[in-house]
């Protein structure tokens, strides 16, 4: 796990963490330190203090059996002596808890009084403790003078006083045991092994915090990048504090299901409304034509003046009303394609042929330039299909008196066909939209012509583009010469 794999903001989150986890316990261990250091200074200097006062107090009692005494210390038996100096010793030591003291005569320790909690120490103990005052009396200062040492030995720290006597030969010693230095000493490390293992359970917390926070963002992003390619998958159950999170994602994932499902339904309706209103306006102007063509027939047959091209044009209308029916329900369906090697001169024939009249009424001229030699592979009535929408389109945008051209060029591998009309253009803000079902400028188009087109020629292996200007529009159709891998 490196920290590095974290986001930025992450990172720094645990980096101030793992900085005051240290700093903590680094200042613990120094307060830790100073304590215990301050508490062995007072308690050192505390013993030191009452062994020096202890001996001198040995020396004075001494130096008063001595002078009003019947007889030196010196003189007596040696066991007398004992019993003596021991008496005197028990005497003085008795006021000062925990001290343990004598004599030192001619080299030799005597009248060694031990406190009684003491009084089970082993002998070795004891006469490493005599070894080491009979070294501090021979290093001890001049008679009337004292002084105190601490010595650090196996059994622990002790402190030892000595006085010379008024003899001079002779001295007065006590000793104390710090017993309560090991004890805050054992203590002491026990608080730094403390402090160290919760510094090392801090470190192991702030891996563990790397760790489930890397889980479960890796988890996270799984799972989001799953629910971008379907969007009906859920994130699973995360644990620790990343279960809120998957439990928000996936309520923002349901919501927003039920909302595109309501965006949907509406759009739906708002398209359908949309159609029957194109519809409405497309069917109504073929039924004017014919209950006008069929009004004026029936007073010709009244008058006997009727004619075959009379019938001719309530039946074109029929057709007319036909196409737009043909073309609303195969929008976006699939219809039957049945793609031939067709010349292109007969369809244009038969696509002009449907407009004519269109054009007679607006006063706008066709002109048709057709290479005899294009062939291409099409549905002969499709392809018919969108040039009569192309040239319906033309006429409709063409100012009376314009021309709209219709030509076809060959190609190393096809055929192009154009559509050219003198109007004034489409708007700027329109032209991404044209091609766009249900879109149209014309009052009382339906928006569907173009869509539909695009859509036949795609089926063909096509392409359907044009180009506008202010002096007119120029819709392009490009068709291969063989059949396209994209015909269904």
């Amino acid at each position: 796990m490196r920290l590095s794999s974290l986001p930025a903001n992450l990172r720094v989150q645990v980096a101030v963490m793992a900085v005051g986890t240290l700093s903590v316990a680094a200042l613990v261990a120094v307060l830790i330190r100073d304590v215990a250091g301050r508490t062995e200074d007072v308690l050192l200097g505390e013993a030191r203090a009452q062994a020096l006062t202890a001996c001198r107090e040995l020396r004075r009692q001494f130096e008063e059996r001595q002078r009003y005494g019947d007889e030196t210390l010196e003189a007596l038996p040696p066991d007398a002596r004992e019993v003596s100096l021991r008496g005197l010793a028990e005497t003085v030591l008795r006021a000062y808890e925990g001290m343990e003291g004598g004599f030192v005569l001619s080299g030799e320790v005597v009248a060694h009084v031990r406190p009684p909690q003491q009084a089970a120490a082993v002998a070795q103990n004891v006469e490493a403790e005599r070894s080491l005052v009979r070294e501090a009396a021979e290093r001890a200062p001049p008679v009337g003078e004292s002084s105190v040492q601490s010595e650090s030995t196996p059994y622990g720290l002790v402190v030892v006083a000595i006085t010379r006597l008024d003899s001079g030969q002779s001295s007065a010693w006590t000793l104390k045991r710090l017993a309560g230095l090991q004890t805050l000493a054992a203590r002491r490390k026990l608080g730094l092994s403390a402090l160290t293992l919760l510094a090392v359970l801090g470190a192991a917390g702030t891996v563990s915090i790397w760790i489930s926070l890397r889980r479960g963002l890796a988890r996270l992003k799984q799972g989001l990048r799953r629910m971008e390619a379907r969007m009906d998958y859920r994130l699973p159950a995360v644990g620790g504090d990343f279960s809120g999170i998957a439990l928000a994602v996936n309520q923002m994932a349901d919501r927003r299901a039920v909302l595109e499902t309501e965006l949907r339904r509406k759009d739906r309706l708002a398209a359908l409304g949309k159609l029957v209103a194109g519809v409405a306006h497309e069917i109504r102007n073929p039924l004017n034509s014919m209950r006008l063509t069929l009004e004026l027939l029936g007073r010709k047959v009244t008058r006997g003046s009727a004619s075959a091209s009379d019938v001719s044009a309530a039946q074109q209308e029929i057709d007319r009303l036909d196409a737009i029916l043909a073309r609303l329900l195969h929008f976006g369906l699939a219809v039957p394609f049945d793609p031939q090697l067709q010349a292109l001169e007969p369809l244009f024939n038969r696509a002009v042929g449907m407009v004519r009249e269109q054009a007679r009424q607006k006063s706008v001229s066709l002109v048709v330039e057709a290479a005899r030699e294009c062939r291409v592979h099409a549905d002969a009535s499709q392809l018919e299909q969108v040039l009569i929408n192309l040239l319906l389109n033309a006429v409709e945008a063409s100012p009376p008196g314009g021309v709209v051209k219709l030509s076809a060029h060959n190609l190393e591998r096809g055929c192009r066909i154009q559509v050219q009309d003198n109007g004034t253009g489409i708007a700027k803000h329109a032209r991404e939209h044209v091609f766009d079902a249900f879109f149209t400028t014309r009052a009382g188009g339906s928006g569907l012509g173009l869509a539909v087109s695009r859509e036949i020629i795609d089926r063909h292996g096509g392409d359907l583009s044009f180009t506008s200007s202010p002096q007119g529009t120029t819709f392009e159709v490009m068709l291969p010469s063989e059949v396209s891998n994209r015909a269904s």
